[in-house]
């Protein structure tokens, strides 16, 4: 499938590179995932046009806490299939879920999320 959700009939696009990086943490002979890195790497061409554009986007994953107790597996029905674009299949934001962790909503413009979130780690510099 296409790492694209949706691409206008003007232009053609291809992937120049995809790289992703794991890293786990070994802790009572078990591991645990870490950290999730990927970076994607796109070239774009519109068809009337003889230059194309370069587009590189990242995204990251940090765990800082584990929890054990009462887990169980998901129900197969819960699973998002491996080619799912996974701004498309967020449905909401729980805030009580996510209290005082930073996270950016995909549908909030990127750099009035940045604002918020600088200032507060301004809080923290005081």
């Amino acid at each position: 499938e296409s790492f694209i959700s949706r691409l206008p009939r003007e232009y053609s696009m291809r992937p120049e590179y995809v790289r992703y990086r794991a890293r786990y943490r070994h802790i009572n002979g078990r591991y645990y995932l870490t950290h999730v890195r990927g970076d994607l790497g796109f070239s774009a061409k519109g068809r009337k046009r003889v230059f194309s554009s370069h587009f590189n986007i990242f995204f990251e994953l940090a765990i800082t806490e584990y929890r054990t107790d009462n887990v169980s597996r998901f129900d197969h029905e819960e699973l998002a299939p491996v080619y799912s674009v996974f701004s498309k299949t967020i449905t909401g934001y729980d805030a009580g879920y996510w209290k005082d962790f930073d996270f950016l909503k995909p549908e909030d413009d990127l750099l009035e999320a940045l604002r918020k979130l600088n200032v507060r780690l301004g809080e923290f510099n005081e």
